[in-house]
């Protein structure tokens, strides 16, 4: 005797792996030996809708909310016997995608007059984009790296994105202008901590060591050395001494800027232990014997470390003076 429910099958959409309605389509399919009668439905596998005829096809209502959909489906046979839960999951997305262009539309200076831009959406996504000024389609380039703007011809790249639910994004156009040019590096060297800017916007190291320029022009670049710290002077290009440094962007230029540490015993920080130092220390000393207080002196400079201006940092000063330091 036949005491079994039916064996069957429920596919959401044709097997679609996400849907941007509520509203679904479903597939069904069920056998028994004694034929198959009715089957009723669920979101949750809990409460279920009232039986009705079975069928091949059915429209089922997900669940609120965007996410990971699941809807259940049991038959009856016509001896009255239902089916376990079969099921099949859908992902429900019923938000658009937000495009980005990177860097978005303008004027640049790229080097050798290519700027590449890069497309993205806030989801997986196909983008499709255009670059002759046309409204771009389903049937459009398919965004799969990135594109260059020229020094040729202006850019303009119009563009879009559809989700895996079928989701539009709103569509955008961006409008390049590319101006031939060279890449400045610039570096910082040694123990010291300081900054480089230019006169020009680009430069403010080490916040943005590298920047393109327009072949030919000119950069002037100042190194500002920290508090007690020192600029001994620049490296690369046609730069050197410690004023500041003309760059002709004629091509690829590398400067580097030498900062020192502070050095104990400077107290007047021009980067020198010499007898001016010690004669400042002594004339101190002979105001005060008991040593001057702490903020007479840099801690980054006070030899001895104990914020005063005393007899033992005289001693440092002159030993550092005569090389025994």
């Amino acid at each position: 005797a036949d005491t079994t429910g039916p064996s069957g099958t429920v596919t959401i959409n044709g097997g679609a792996p996400a849907t941007a309605g509520a509203l679904v389509d479903l597939t069904l399919s069920a056998a028994d030996a004694s034929g198959v009668t009715e089957m009723q439905f669920s979101s949750d596998n809990v409460n279920w809708s009232a039986p009705e005829p079975y069928s091949t096809q059915a429209m089922w209502t997900l669940s609120a909310g965007d996410g990971l959909k699941t809807v259940y489906v049991k038959f009856m046979d016509n001896l009255g016997f239902w089916s376990a839960a079969a099921s099949d999951t859908i992902v429900l997305d019923t938000a658009a995608p937000v495009v980005a262009a990177q860097p978005t539309g303008g004027i640049y200076v790229a080097y050798l007059g290519v700027q590449p831009v890069t497309l993205s959406a806030n989801e997986a996504a196909t983008i499709y984009y255009t670059l002759d000024g046309s409204i771009p389609t389903d049937g459009s380039a398919v965004y799969g790296g990135p594109i260059s703007a020229t020094d040729a011809n202006p850019t303009t790249i119009r563009y879009f994105a559809v989700d895996p639910a079928g989701n539009v994004s709103e569509a955008k156009t961006e409008l390049y202008e590319i101006i031939s040019g060279f890449t400045l590096t610039v570096s910082k060297e040694g123990d010291g901590a300081g900054t480089i800017t230019s006169d020009r916007p680009g430069i403010n190291c080490p916040a943005d060591c590298v920047e393109n320029f327009a072949v030919g022009q000119q950069v002037v670049l100042t190194a500002t050395p920290a508090a007690y710290h020192g600029f001994l002077g620049w490296s690369g290009g046609s730069c050197s001494g410690t004023g500041a440094c003309v760059v002709s962007m004629t091509d690829q230029q590398n400067i580097a800027a030498l900062f020192s540490a502070p050095l104990k015993g400077d107290i007047n920080n021009d980067q020198r232990v010499d007898m001016l130092d010690a004669l400042i220390y002594l004339r101190a000393l002979d105001r005060n014997p008991v040593g001057v207080r702490s903020d007479y002196v840099p801690s980054e400079t006070d030899p001895s470390g104990d914020g005063k201006i005393g007899l033992q940092d005289v001693i440092f000063i002159i030993q550092k003076i005569g090389g025994l330091r």
